[in-house]
């Protein structure tokens, strides 16, 4: 009957419906996608987000990471979260775009943005000074001042003990106080030590 489909078409989505479409559309694992729909209006907040977004991983690390905790330890439902979709939507490009780091963004830009809403993503990140450099001459300074600083741990690294590679990423991210892009940086190091 025509009435019932109606009423069905407008009911949310059940978990069991949701978590296959999430795997299915989004490559989302089970686990990640059971995160999601534990609460219907949770559910409904991330299908927007995740709709909209850029990177769904992004999307689902930020909603099952920092906003999730938010939930919890403020024992709100997402009704009552601070940010909206579009500022998270911000978030999610800033990361998307390696602007800034994950740990940056759900250690220092969500929760400064969850005490200030009203402030823009970005402008924020600025203010925070958590924008990240990849400037290849700014990485490749910082490179060679490591280095230069390390000369038996780069000997050592060149005979083989290739773990040393974490240390020396340790102190670049130390001198830059975070701000040097991890993977440029990354990439920029393994050939200097080539």
């Amino acid at each position: 009957d025509a009435n019932i489909e109606a009423i069905k078409e407008a009911m949310p989505e059940l978990p069991r419906e949701g978590i296959p479409r999430l795997m299915e559309t989004y490559g989302l694992s089970m686990y990640d996608a059971q995160l999601l729909t534990e609460d219907r209006d949770f559910a409904h907040f991330a299908n927007g987000i995740l709709e909209q977004s850029p990177s769904a991983k992004t999307a689902v690390n930020l909603l099952i990471g920092p906003v999730r905790s938010w939930m919890n330890e403020m024992g709100q439902p997402i009704a009552s979260y601070p940010l909206s979709a579009s500022v998270l939507l911000e978030v999610i490009d800033l990361l998307t775009n390696n602007l800034i780091s994950f740990s940056s963004a759900s250690q220092k830009l969500i929760p400064y943005l969850q005490e200030h809403p009203q402030k823009v993503a970005t402008e924020a990140a600025k203010a925070l000074g958590i924008i990240q450099n990849n400037d290849g001459n700014y990485l490749e300074a910082l490179i060679d001042e490591v280095l230069a600083e390390n000369p038996d741990k780069v000997e050592a690294y060149k005979q083989g003990k290739t773990g040393l590679l974490g240390m020396f990423m340790g102190q670049i991210m130390k001198k830059s106080e975070g701000k040097a892009d991890p993977k440029q940086t990354s990439i920029l190091l393994r050939e200097k030590l080539s």
